[in-house]
């Protein structure tokens, strides 16, 4: 018994310095901008989590060096089965830590396509950008999970059925039901690439009875400053490419 307790406090005493040691050097290396990074993504905000790598990878260490020296203890009091199952705990570990980086690294990853796909989105000014990529956000988030948690060594062949069945119906829905409100908007980004050929800014042209100069021309409609009464037309791109147009005069 006295022996088994020396054991224990010698095992506390290193595994507690070792951890401090590590925990100072990481801090050093700025190991936490990982988690900073995390820190920054609105599901984590929401979350209420406080993220640290290096209090995680050191009281890892803590923890994994404290175990030993709890089986090292059970040994010598011949307790071949608790030595057994803690043994099984700190097996665990590594794979624990694999898919605690397999899951903080799609998080990273799927909050960057997030705001690509926003950019993307706003740049062409498609409507429902933020939507979308928060959709993509969450679905590459979701099947990152279940990768980690494969990782981790859980069966997750019942819950990857059943959330391909869902996601299935819910990216047809949401396919169809895009596809159709945003016809008249993708007509337009397609009719923008013929009139920025053929028109630019400062030329007079007359579109059905308006007939005005060209003040802005974007992705998806062209600006008319139409003298008569001072005003502003707004025509779709896509009413350009469908309609005679006459050009009165070009800006030079």
């Amino acid at each position: 018994l006295l022996g088994a307790f020396l054991l224990l406090v010698a095992g506390w005493l290193i595994a507690r310095t070792l951890s401090k040691v590590v925990k100072r050097l990481l801090v050093a290396v700025k190991a936490d901008r990982l988690t900073d990074k995390l820190k920054e993504i609105e599901v984590v905000q929401r979350s209420g989590l406080e993220l640290s790598a290096s209090s995680f990878l050191s009281k890892t260490i803590y923890y994994a060096l404290w175990l030993i020296f709890i089986i090292a203890a059970s040994d010598s009091l011949g307790m071949s089965i608790v030595s057994k199952q803690i043994a099984d705990i700190l097996n665990y570990m590594p794979r624990f830590i694999a898919a605690s980086i397999v899951f903080v690294v799609g998080i990273i990853v799927a909050n960057f396509v997030k705001n690509a796909v926003s950019t993307a989105f706003k740049s062409l000014n498609i409507p429902s950008g933020k939507l979308i990529s928060s959709f993509i956000f969450y679905f590459l988030l979701l099947t990152l999970s279940i990768t980690a948690l494969e990782q981790a060594g859980m069966d997750t062949d019942f819950l990857t059925e059943n959330i391909q069945i869902i996601l299935g119906g819910i990216v047809i829905a949401f396919a169809v039901g895009f596809g159709l409100s945003s016809r008249t908007m993708l007509q337009n980004i397609l009719a923008s690439s013929y009139a920025k050929k053929k028109f630019q800014l400062g030329d007079e042209i007359k579109v059905d009875e308006y007939q005005g100069t060209i003040i802005q021309l974007d992705n998806v409609s062209v600006t008319l400053f139409v003298e008569e009464g001072a005003r502003r037309v707004v025509i779709p791109q896509h009413q350009i490419m469908n309609t005679k147009v006459e050009i009165i005069r070009q800006n030079s």
